[in-house]
């Protein structure tokens, strides 16, 4: 249950920053282009592609920034230390947040044509 919780809040938020990134382009050209190197970007500095456990320090620091980085501590204190419902308390409340942040910003510039 507490993995269907934080994947959830994980879509959520990442749901939220397509309509932000759709609201912040212009064109289906301009959004093809950037979104790619957003999600990647986020994925290289979040800890999906390595742990970061092995990156230095401020790197670590700056990851916090992210929602992947998030995810991926909730899901490795959940699934790998075999943490129960504690392991996602923080993790779930910091993504919902960044889906709120999100969908603010995308509802602001949305352009109904």
């Amino acid at each position: 249950m507490p993995l269907i919780v934080i994947m959830g809040v994980f879509i959520f938020s990442m749901s939220a920053l397509g309509i932000m990134i759709s609201s912040l382009t212009r064109t289906l050209a301009q959004a093809n282009s950037i979104s790619p190197v957003i999600v990647i970007s986020m994925a290289m500095l979040g800890g999906c592609y390595w742990p970061l456990e092995i990156t230095p320090p401020l790197m670590q620091s700056l990851a916090k920034a992210l929602p992947t980085a998030w995810m991926m501590q909730g899901l490795t204190d959940l699934i790998v230390r075999g943490w129960g419902w504690e392991a996602i308390f923080l993790p779930t409340i910091a993504l919902f947040g960044f889906g709120l942040i999100f969908l603010a910003i995308g509802l602001k510039y949305l352009r109904f044509e």
